[in-house]
């Protein structure tokens, strides 16, 4: 059974601990298989305007899971395939939860990020090379009240900023109250919240009907809690060697960690599954 389609995590998973760069190795072999048919895509827990830049750089991805798989698109047809949104009546209450703590959060709406403008300052000020967050902060659309701007429509994900783990459990714990929520954190001190049943494995399997390729045909490559249900989706599921002990868990293999080409070390390793 060959490999027909290959999906992977892009922080942790992809791109090297910079959250920008990918190695020239890895970026060759995903061309490599998209040049003989094996469709690539992108399972990431940001906003489609938030993985342009990669999507530009490797030039051989053919669709996007979006905000931990709220919505797929066809990035040939720009067709959206697949969208799974949080209703007004609950992201509303988690933004008065998030506003509460005083911390920085963004709400993805429509591929976008938006965030309070009074938060600009604060978020330069995360703990990420200067360079990523200018990048990601030129792609935000600021406004002055985010609640207002998205009104009552349904939105994709709302998500923390990196902060400090215990006060990021106080958050949870806030937003454990509030029903019909998935929380996950993809790292320490973040947390991603989207409605329950919104997650990668769920979109990547809608996308696999439409499409008509089966679980067997899939190689998928993630690291974190929130890449779970893609993992044990997958036939080929691997888990970096950087992966939460979950995430190990939850894939049927194992492979090097980011910094270490683990992607290219996999597809190699199992070259005979491709057509190439």
């Amino acid at each position: 059974m060959g490999i027909r389609m290959i999906v992977t995590d892009l922080d942790g998973t992809l791109l090297l601990d910079d959250h920008r760069s990918i190695s020239p190795r890895t970026a060759q072999m995903l061309r490599l298989a998209a040049g003989k048919g094996c469709r690539i895509a992108i399972a990431s827990g940001r906003t489609l305007a938030g993985i342009q830049s990669i999507l530009d750089e490797l030039g051989c991805v053919r669709y996007a899971l979006i905000s931990n798989g709220a919505a797929v698109i066809d990035l040939k047809s720009g067709q959206n395939l697949f969208c799974q949104g949080m209703p007004w009546q609950i992201w509303h209450q988690v933004y008065d939860v998030l506003e509460s703590f005083g911390e920085v959060f963004e709400i993805y709406f429509q591929g976008k990020s938006y965030m309070n403008v009074s938060l600009t300052e604060r978020y330069k000020k995360r703990t990420m090379t200067r360079e990523f967050l200018e990048e990601m902060l030129g792609r935000i659309q600021l406004v002055p009240d985010v609640k207002k701007a998205i009104g009552k429509a349904a939105v994709e994900k709302c998500c923390l900023a990196r902060t400090d783990p215990k006060t990021a459990d106080k958050i949870r714990s806030g937003l454990s109250e509030i029903p019909g929520l998935c929380i996950t954190s993809s790292v320490p001190g973040n947390l991603e919240i989207n409605e329950t049943g919104t997650n990668k494995g769920n979109a990547l399997c809608k996308l696999c009907e439409q499409i008509q390729i089966r679980p067997e045909e899939v190689m998928a490559f993630g690291d974190e809690e929130n890449d779970l249900e893609m993992l044990r989706y997958a036939g080929w599921s691997f888990a970096m060697g950087n992966a939460c002990d979950s995430a190990k868990a939850a894939a049927r293999y194992r492979t090097k960690r980011n910094t270490e080409d683990g992607i290219a070390e996999a597809m190699e390793e199992y070259r005979n599954l491709f057509a190439f």
